[in-house]
């Protein structure tokens, strides 16, 4: 009976870390960013310990896909958020 009892405050307790661990959190942290210059009129901009590929955007100059990556790592952190994803922090 014990052992079923924190089993259960166990995982009561990761599931409300994880409500209070939102977007903007996630959105806030400092990752580390990945700028290269494609082409002259291109730039990638990606997020490494977030998967180099599945986080990641382009823009024609450096700030413009910068704000796209923004925008990439909000939709991926509600996805991941709401399919239950452990998301690495760095």
């Amino acid at each position: 009976m014990e052992k079923r009892r924190f089993f259960f405050n166990f995982y009561r307790q990761r599931r409300c870390i994880k409500m209070l661990k939102d977007v903007n959190y996630y959105l806030n942290l400092n990752y580390k960013i990945k700028t290269v210059q494609l082409d002259v009129n291109y730039y990638l901009s990606s997020i490494p310990a977030l998967g180099e590929y599945a986080t990641c955007a382009f823009g024609k100059t450096k700030e413009e896909s910068l704000k796209n990556l923004q925008f990439v790592l909000k939709n991926n952190v509600k996805s991941w958020l709401e399919d239950d994803v452990e998301i690495p922090e760095p």
